[in-house]
């Protein structure tokens, strides 16, 4: 009769095998194709005649969009008590120097991120061997003391989640970033519009993201190179690296939110949940100090607070009189 062991020896290591190519070829595509490549960065020189002619062809909508927002500006400035003239005329011209800045510099700032990440690259030579399969065989091996296929299989898993976790997300970058790179600047034309303001920063702050995202990536991978030895800890680097994609979109989704802050996902490139809950709270704190010094002032002085105190103060001085 077959034992447990016997059964699970062969099927454990047929199962790590497969963890193992799977997740060494996931994170060889994921460096050469979607941390190396130029149209990672220079995405727009991949655009086909049918791409290049709609984005011309949006350029069009410009004086509409420019007439929507003057039109706009002037219903809100004759509805409105309050209305200003100045800050109508502010954020009128803000809209379309956003705009004038997208179109100038959003080409320069995915160079700028394409040069970082090539600097990034020259730290180490053959970055897809370590995660090679003999490469993770072997530090797999030497954590072990004694052979365990139900341990080397589940820490395995945490490369291969790591792997599929950082492909995806890659791959859904290059996606998001061409849509945003042709929509998005004739979109802030309408930043002016409070109604579209705070989605349009949430646009931007999650484009800037997925843009510099590959330094943050790679920075974390070099780390992970420079602890071989230390393998419980780049398990650790590994770990985030399957967390952190996915905070980038949840960053840009929670900002402007009530309870955006600090801690809305780990690294909050833009630092502006950071401002933003920082002024808050200020904020909280300084309402808090007035409701207390005001509690104060009636606890020690109730007659000023009195309804008729006035009025009775108005009769003894006519009385007076």
């Amino acid at each position: 009769m077959l034992s447990i062991s016997s059964i699970l020896s062969p099927l454990g290591a047929l199962i790590l095998s497969m963890e193992l190519l799977v997740s060494s070829s996931l994170w060889k595509l994921a460096i050469n194709d979607g941390l190396r490549q130029y149209y990672d960065y220079e995405f727009w020189k991949t655009f086909n005649m049918s791409v290049s002619s709609f984005h011309t062809e949006l350029f069009m909508i410009i004086p509409y969009l420019l007439v929507f927002s003057a039109i706009y500006s002037s219903v809100y400035l004759i509805i409105s008590k309050n209305g200003r003239v100045t800050e109508i005329l502010f954020k009128f011209s803000e809209s379309v120097l956003v705009f004038v800045f997208s179109t100038l510099f959003i080409n320069a700032l995915s160079i700028g991120t394409m040069d970082m990440s090539r600097i990034m690259f020259s730290f180490s030579t053959n970055w897809p061997y370590y995660f090679s399969i003999s490469y993770m065989i072997s530090h797999i091996s030497l954590f072990f003391s004694s052979k365990s296929s139900i341990l080397e299989i589940v820490f395995d898993g945490i490369y291969l989640t790591s792997a599929i976790s950082i492909m995806g997300f890659l791959m859904l970058r290059v996606a998001i970033l061409i849509v945003l790179y042709i929509t998005l600047p004739f979109v802030s034309l309408l930043t002016g519009i409070e109604a579209f303001r705070k989605l349009i920063l949430k646009l931007w702050v999650l484009y800037i993201q997925l843009l510099l995202s590959p330094i943050l990536i790679l920075l974390i991978i070099y780390f992970y190179i420079n602890y071989t030895g230390f393998f419980f800890i780049q398990l650790g680097f590994l770990s985030l690296l399957s967390i952190l994609p996915y905070s980038f979109i949840y960053t840009s989704y929670r900002l402007n939110n009530s309870h955006s802050g600090m801690f809305s996902s780990f690294f909050l490139m833009s630092g502006y949940g950071l401002l933003s809950s920082s002024i808050g709270k200020g904020i909280d704190i300084e309402k808090k100090r007035h409701m207390e010094k005001g509690k104060n002032q009636r606890s020690q002085n109730p007659e000023l607070y009195s309804p008729g105190f006035f009025r009775i103060n108005e009769n003894s001085e006519g009385y007076d009189e």
